[in-house]
């Protein structure tokens, strides 16, 4: 997105473009406790499927990353509680997870690896996560955007550069030089 103020109700057009063309979107929120994140990811999610009359409720929420999996791809041969397309999903503690320092557990993995091929389920994906460097690599590959809330009412919006020959999408090192020298990303 552009360096300007946009609304949340703009966002989840961008978001909703985006899995009505056949692709995915994983959106992490970051932040300090307290600052807004699931208000914001809430808020979301309203827009988003108010735009594209889905069901929105709070039983959409988990901090269960098999409960997550099982509305993603289902169970069993008849895919049971699988979500219908462009649902939204709303993993709360990203965190608890996919953290980086549980990169080898198996459910972990089988998580990744199902959200590598689950592009055709278009749905919308918004965990929350105190420090988004805290995430799995494999995990973070997936993020589409990485929103970080710096105080209540304001929303930081980044995405992926889209350049094959960088090992580092995000552009931490740069970033954070800029963040430093500006205060502002």
């Amino acid at each position: 997105m552009s360096n300007h103020l946009e609304s949340i109700h703009n966002f989840a057009g961008v978001v909703s473009e985006l899995l009505n063309s056949d692709r995915d979107c994983v959106i992490a929120v970051g932040g300090f406790t307290g600052e807004g994140k699931s208000c914001f990811t809430s808020q979301l999610a309203k827009q988003y499927c108010a735009l594209n009359n889905t069901y929105w409720g709070f039983d959409r929420m988990t901090w269960l990353r098999k409960e997550m999996m099982k509305w993603i791809d289902g169970e069993g041969e008849n895919k049971e509680g699988q979500l219908p397309q462009l649902s939204v999903i709303i993993p709360d503690e990203l965190f608890s997870m996919f953290y980086k320092r549980q990169w080898y557990e198996a459910g972990q993995i089988d998580a990744i690896s199902t959200f590598n091929m689950c592009r055709d389920r278009h749905l919308l994906v918004i965990g929350n996560v105190p420090n988004f460097w805290d995430l799995d690599g494999g995990f973070t590959n997936r993020i589409r955007f990485y929103v970080y809330i710096p105080k209540r009412g304001t929303a930081w919006v980044f995405e992926q550069e889209n350049n094959p020959f960088t090992s580092d999408p995000w552009n931490i090192n740069d970033n954070k030089k800029i963040f430093r020298k500006n205060k502002n990303p």
